[in-house]
């Protein structure tokens, strides 16, 4: 105790001077006064001791017992009552104010001195363990106010599932403070008994089932715990795990649950909107494809499918030049990236047209298609999308309407020129008619005149065709049979060739309503088609059978008979560049002929299906 400064307040001053020798030998350090002002103590000598001895006889002099214990409960440092009188008891009003004994100024100095040393002694540990109980409080506050600042609710229970700490976000789901919830359970504070124990006639799970899963060591994670209150519907996100002491012995639980109810709610409408976008773009009949910025596919409808032949589940993450390869349609040169193209321009691409898509099966469609950055609210690209359609069918009937056209152009034309030709042969009729009456004497004339009446028919029959080519034609039909016809065009127009003709026809073939001379007329050009096909001789080979065509599968109302010719023949065939212009007016593989005569079988594809049609 060296170096300790004490500070002795005694009136009497004899006592004083026995102290100080008494405590000098110890190497106190002492300072005295009688000063009765208890005001000028405290902002004067009392700042500079460590240790107050105080005499009963120096407090007897003031009045005012309050004054008094203000004083007493403001020092900072021990103190110690001094007497004289061994039958002192400590007044009453003083009793609750804690000093460190009392010193009979009449014991031995050793006796005294040990008396101070135990109180300083006992006041330092007191001390100590004030700060520790300071600084635990203040531990305490601090944990408690860093539970406060969170918005999940955070909770301790012991292992009576009582709450030893929890945060206020807790204490105000049962409307009260977080302290008044300590040392009571879930009931207790006022939490709905079904919550807590379930109830499953209503579809509640009752949370205490986890707790004691929890006290039984077991870590309980609950991402989507429904609480129910009232009308309302709560969604939490629960974890539960054991609470151990520094010997590893589960002494309680710790819980987080976070409220999650709105971003359940949000993850349920974009769900939806996610679906209903899904649904959209499934029923849509254009392709749909996006991608991010590094051209992986995100998206893929059921339209993409159908028109790429990739699934969707191998499309998705895939680059897009891989599934969604494009070239130019006369050229077959590779068509850029429209993902670099996007992000280099910043512009919406678009293609109507000449642009040929190849399936995964290798096969070619003619499409169209835009593509349109997707960007943030920053302007920033996040990847493009694209749409697609099959145009192929859509060319088709174009170059078909183009096709028509030129038909109905040439027939005016055709029905002109018929009309006039027609109106010169009415003359040469008539006059061939006269010569026949004054040629029966001479019978070479009259060979001659057969002859040209022969070719006059013919040229009636070709003036037949060009009107009926002009106007749509309404074929004079008659009931026959097929094979008679088939046979004499065929053998007439082969005759003379180096190639021979093989029939299947059907024995039981059908009778037909038919134009004669224009099916003849058919027979004859396909003849004609097979033999220059066959310049070196050949096979052709002629089946007719009977069909019957379902409704299902063509454009008729009912299932129908019909008779089905086929022509096939060894020659080199139609090359693939002109197939698609053999029904054009005029045309022909030879550039030195026009065929006139294959009119007669577009206008019959073109106008009707009762030409080939059975009236069995």
């Amino acid at each position: 105790m060296e170096n300790q400064i004490i500070l002795l307040l005694d009136k009497d001053s004899d006592r004083i001077q026995t102290l100080i020798k008494d405590l000098s030998s110890a190497s106190f350090t002492i300072h005295f006064t009688s000063d009765p002002n208890l005001g000028n103590l405290q902002n004067g000598i009392l700042k500079l001791a460590d240790i107050l001895l105080l005499d009963i006889e120096y407090l007897s002099q003031f009045n005012d017992s309050a004054s008094v214990e203000l004083f007493l409960n403001s020092l900072e440092i021990p103190f110690l009552y001094t007497t004289n009188n061994k039958e002192f008891k400590i007044p009453k009003e003083l009793e609750k104010i804690t000093s460190f004994g009392i010193i009979d100024t009449n014991s031995p100095s050793s006796i005294i001195i040990s008396s101070i040393q135990i109180a300083a002694n006992q006041y330092s540990s007191h001390e100590k363990l004030r700060e520790k109980e300071k600084s635990l409080t203040e531990s305490v506050e601090l944990l408690q106010n860093i539970l406060d600042c969170s918005t999940d609710f955070i909770f301790v229970k012991d292992k009576n599932l009582r709450t030893i700490l929890c945060n206020e976000m807790v204490a105000k789901a049962v409307g009260k403070k977080a302290s008044e919830l300590i040392g009571h359970n879930d009931i207790e504070n006022g939490v709905d008994i079904e919550l807590v124990k379930g109830n499953p006639e209503k579809g509640i799970r009752g949370y205490e089932n986890d707790d004691l899963a929890a006290l039984n060591g077991e870590t309980i994670s609950n991402q989507a715990d429904y609480v129910y209150s009232g009308n309302d519907i709560f969604v939490f996100d629960t974890v539960k795990r054991p609470l151990r002491n520094r010997k590893g012995e589960i002494i309680g639980l710790f819980g987080i649950s976070r409220d999650i109810t709105a971003r359940k709610n949000a993850e349920n409408l974009l769900a939806s909107e996610r679906e209903r976008l899904a649904i959209t773009l499934h029923s849509i009949g254009d392709g749909v494809i996006s991608t991010n910025v590094d051209g992986k596919i995100l998206m893929f409808n059921k339209a993409a499918e159908d028109l790429t032949g990739w699934n969707s589940q191998i499309a998705l993450g895939q680059s897009l030049e891989v599934i969604f390869k494009l070239v130019e349609e006369q050229t077959h040169s590779i068509i850029e990236n429209p993902v670099e193209k996007v992000l280099r321009t910043r512009e919406r691409i678009e293609l109507s047209g000449h642009t040929n898509l190849i399936t995964k099966n290798g096969k070619m469609k003619i499409i169209s298609y835009t593509a349109d950055p997707i960007c943030d609210t920053n302007n920033k690209i996040l990847g493009l999308v694209i749409v697609f359609r099959d145009m192929t069918e859509k060319i088709k009937l174009e170059a078909s309407i183009q096709r028509n056209q030129k038909l109905e152009s040439v027939g005016i034309l055709a029905g002109g020129i018929a009309h006039d030709f027609n109106n010169l042969l009415a003359g040469i009729f008539g006059y061939l008619e006269i010569a026949l009456l004054f040629s029966k004497e001479n019978p070479k004339v009259s060979e001659y005149l057969n002859k040209a009446m022969t070719a006059f028919s013919r040229a009636k029959a070709l003036t037949l065709q060009l009107l009926t080519f002009s106007k749509g034609g309404n074929p004079i039909k008659k009931m026959g049979s097929l094979v008679p016809i088939l046979k004499s065009n065929i053998q007439f127009t082969l005759s003379g060739s180096n190639i021979s003709v093989e029939y299947d026809l059907d024995e039981n073939l059908m009778i037909t309503e038919i134009d004669e001379n224009q099916i003849g007329q058919v027979i004859d050009n396909i003849a004609i088609n097979a033999l220059q096909a066959m310049p070196n001789g050949g096979k052709l080979l002629v089946k007719a059978e009977n069909v019957v065509l379902k409704r299902e599968e063509f454009p008729i109302q009912n299932n129908q008979n019909f008779v089905k010719i086929s022509f096939k023949d060894t020659g080199i065939g139609i090359p693939k560049e002109i197939i698609q212009r053999i029904f054009d007016p005029f045309f022909s593989a030879k550039k030195t002929e026009m065929d006139l005569d294959s009119q007669p079988l577009i206008l019959s594809f073109k106008n009707t299906t009762d030409f080939w049609k059975s009236n069995r």
